[in-house]
């Protein structure tokens, strides 16, 4: 009982680092990015849970738990916490660095394709510059 909060919060870090692993690895090459993989996405949640977990479970243990770890633990509580939360800033600026990313590409191959269809249209307009299908109001 003495380590499962410690356990765990190494199972949580390493959940935070394993998403930016896995959110830059399936990320696309850099002239086709792709969105961010929904396993990625889904681990992020995983991780927001598992990071609560080590202080759920020192709660519920901190009986079974000797006094010197308790101490350790009581002392180290506020450092860990705030090496989660960066943890988990960090998995939220790579998945929002991809996604930027993708949407960029996204908008740009959405351009081209416009630009494209435009150039490849004939000009529907009449020698006096009027569209004759449509009628002009102002």
């Amino acid at each position: 009982m003495t380590l499962i909060p410690l356990i765990l919060w190494l199972i949580a870090a390493a959940c935070c680092i394993a998403i930016v692993i896995l959110a830059r690895h399936y990320a696309g090459t850099k002239e086709e990015p792709k969105p961010v993989a929904k396993s990625a996405i889904a681990l992020h949640f995983v991780s927001l849970v598992l990071a609560m977990a080590p202080y759920v479970a020192f709660i519920i243990y901190r009986h079974d738990i000797s006094a010197a770890m308790r101490t350790w633990y009581t002392k180290v509580g506020w450092v860990s916490g705030a090496v989660l939360v960066a943890l988990i800033a960090w998995d939220l600026w790579a998945m929002y660095r991809i996604a930027s990313k993708a949407a960029e590409d996204q908008a740009r191959r959405a351009r081209q394709h416009a630009e494209q269809h435009v150039d490849a249209q004939p000009s529907s307009q009449t020698a006096g510059g009027e569209n004759p299908g449509r009628s002009q109001s102002l």
